[in-house]
């Protein structure tokens, strides 16, 4: 399994974006003040630690400073799921064929 793209919207220093992410290997290049440890954090929200103590929670900080709307939007497209996977995040899916799902997070 492997996060194929991040949406955000309105969180921290992104109005929107998507980020697209490769199945092997991805490297976020661009200066300081970026966004590139924002986009960290979002994958963070949306996963489950390997250590399965969660260190990160949403907060009203992560809404976009100076937004009008009062909420951020994450949403996470995972794919190559195998069986077991299926299993966990899509326990009402009865279909075989099902190989990718998406995740979202909204804080209102």
């Amino acid at each position: 399994m492997f996060l194929k793209s991040l949406t955000l919207s309105n969180f921290r220093s992104f109005e929107q974006a998507e980020i697209s992410l490769c199945s092997d290997l991805t490297i976020l290049i661009g200066e300081n003040n970026g966004g590139k440890s924002n986009a960290i954090d979002a994958i963070r929200l949306l996963t489950t630690p390997l250590g399965g103590r969660r260190e990160l929670y949403c907060e009203t900080t992560d809404i976009r400073f100076g937004s009008a709307k009062r909420q951020f939007e994450l949403v996470g497209r995972f794919e190559g799921l195998s069986p077991s996977q299926q299993g966990r995040l899509i326990s009402v899916a009865a279909d075989d064929e099902i190989s990718a799902c998406v995740f979202w997070l909204t804080l209102r």
